[in-house]
């Protein structure tokens, strides 16, 4: 009977007591959330911020498919360091803003863009990566390796390779010489 009398007097200070830590202030000082968005702009900075967000899930896909013992975090580095490349550390700044990165996500689609260029090379280092560690697990199938290789590639391109090599060599007789 007591219990039934004081239970919404409990029920009043229960909820009181919920909605001084789910306020705005709150969240942000416990670093739930990042800033507090007016409720006027919030339609705006939402759009941008889900526009942002898609468009770096995007790439992010794209450098891991390149590169899969990255993780997540690293490719948004990536990301960030080559907006900073791009846009340059005067605008650094930029980053943290939604509709800028958005602009500049859309711009980077294209094949010849900053972003395109740096995963290919993510790619191509993550291959020559895979080919060093087979070689190096299995080191008696070198030679047969570069001969298959080598067959591979157009004549210009095995000249290319002659010529590297020799230069590797004489590098190598420097350095004995010298040692």
């Amino acid at each position: 009977m007591r219990v039934n009398s004081l239970l919404h007097v409990y029920h009043t200070v229960a909820v009181h007591f919920a909605d001084l830590h789910d306020t705005p202030e709150r969240m942000l000082e416990k670093g739930c959330i990042n800033e507090i968005v007016p409720w006027r702009s919030s339609r705006s900075f939402f759009y941008w911020r889900m526009r942002r967000l898609l468009l770096e899930e995007h790439f992010i896909k794209q450098i891991l498919d390149a590169q899969d013992s990255l993780s997540v975090g690293q490719a948004k580095s990536m990301l960030r360091r080559w907006f900073v490349e791009d846009k340059g550390a005067t605008e650094a700044y930029l980053w943290e803003n939604n509709e800028p990165v958005v602009e500049w996500l859309e711009n980077q689609k294209k094949s010849d863009s900053t972003v395109s260029r740096n995963i290919y090379a993510v790619k191509k280092d993550a291959i020559i990566s895979q080919i060093q560690k087979a070689l190096e697990e299995c080191p008696e199938v070198a030679l047969d390796a570069v001969v298959g290789l080598c067959q591979a590639l157009s004549p210009a391109h095995r000249g290319e390779v002659v010529k590297t090599l020799s230069q590797l060599e004489f590098t190598e007789k420097e350095h004995a010489s010298m040692g």
